[in-house]
């Protein structure tokens, strides 16, 4: 994809997510995190994980954690993740459960 492309489908993908979809949330998060279609910005991808791990989409939690436990765009806090970590393990995610 080129950087063009990128930044049409956080276009796309932004509107969706301003609409509540937890995976589009989820989705923008990572373009952010990336710096895809966007310059990089932790603290705006923490901002969608938070969206959609808080209406309980597992790969926002896990995604969420895994800024926790870098510490990007907030205080690296290794039980925060580990919580995150659990609550999408526990809907089955096999990456947060190796994760934790």
């Amino acid at each position: 994809m080129s950087p063009r492309d990128y930044a049409r489908a956080a276009r796309l993908i932004r509107q969706a997510a301003e609409h509540g979809h937890p995976a589009a949330e989820t989705a923008l998060g990572l373009l952010y995190e990336n710096g895809l279609g966007s310059p990089r910005n932790y603290l705006a991808a923490v901002r969608w994980f938070y969206q959609a791990a808080n209406q309980g989409y597992p790969v926002a939690q896990n995604e969420l954690g895994v800024m926790y436990a870098k510490g990007r765009g907030l205080t690296r806090n290794l039980n925060t993740a580990a919580r995150w970590f659990r609550l999408a393990a526990a809907q089955g995610s096999e990456i947060a459960r190796r994760n934790l």
